[in-house]
């Protein structure tokens, strides 16, 4: 099952089109750097997966959801943070990850940690 899915994605605005025809296949496991110049239409697609704009046609999927149709089942499954967060909330972010995928995830909240501003980090039993 692809934990991204796209086929023929598009949103238009009048005759303007944000996105146009994507077609798009992540694997379970895979990492995906999306990248292009702005305007390419990154953020439309994300705003769609995550439902928060309905596409003009096509669909997408996130682990077999449909974003569009079943918004809260494709959200049990995924986490967002738009740039420049200034506050995450993390509800055992670690949960169902083996001790190397927790040893990298803690690597990375660290990195994280020395970017940005100071904070408190408190764990509950």
């Amino acid at each position: 099952m692809a934990a991204i899915l796209t086929v023929g994605l598009t949103k238009r605005y009048g005759s303007l089109a944000a996105l146009d025809s994507l077609d798009l296949e992540v694997p379970e496991g895979d990492v995906l750097g999306y990248l292009g110049p702005n305007g390419s239409g990154k953020t439309t697609t994300i705003r769609l997966l995550l439902g928060l704009i309905r596409a003009t046609t096509g669909r997408a999927e996130i682990f077999g959801a449909d974003c569009q149709g079943d918004p809260v089942a494709v959200h049990r499954r995924l986490a967002y943070v738009p740039g420049r967060a200034d506050l995450l909330l993390l509800d055992e972010p670690t949960s169902g990850l083996d001790p190397l995928e927790e040893r990298e995830f803690q690597t990375c909240l660290a990195e994280a940690h020395r970017r940005a501003r100071p904070c408190s980090c408190r764990r509950t039993s």
